[in-house]
């Protein structure tokens, strides 16, 4: 998109082909993983604009890519269960973590440019705090 390859138009039509995939396979599997595709969709698609409104936005990374394995619970046996929310918060406070960490070099960017996270809020002793 940047370079005038991709229009405006044809991404959106890739994007609502993709999303549909993804809510078929979601229909597919179970009636709870399809009740459950929307949410996972707005994730995906909120994430990339969360460092900019709010500095939660590791975590917000951390939350979706927690939905890996919990959807992967809910495919398999079609019902929640204490196990894979466990699971799924261990996986956002570890992406959470990891990513509070690396935006920790580009804490004066994130500031110069008004972006939102962790380490541009708190600062370099309050992100690793």
């Amino acid at each position: 998109m940047p370079k005038g390859l991709v229009k405006d138009y044809e991404a959106l039509g890739i994007v609502i082909f993709c999303f549909s995939i993804f809510i078929i396979a979601a229909y597919k599997l179970n009636t709870l993983c399809f009740i459950l595709s929307p949410e996972a969709l707005f994730l995906f698609i909120i994430y990339s604009y969360t460092k900019r409104f709010t500095w939660a936005c590791h975590i917000v990374l951390g939350i979706t890519c927690a939905g890996a394995p919990v959807g992967a619970w809910l495919a398999v046996t079609g019902k929640f269960a204490l196990t894979p929310i466990i699971l799924g918060a261990i996986v956002t406070l570890w992406v959470a973590g990891f990513d509070i960490i690396y935006a920790t070099q580009d804490i004066e960017f994130d500031r110069k440019t008004g972006l939102f996270s962790i380490p541009a809020k708190f600062g370099l002793k309050g992100s690793f705090a």
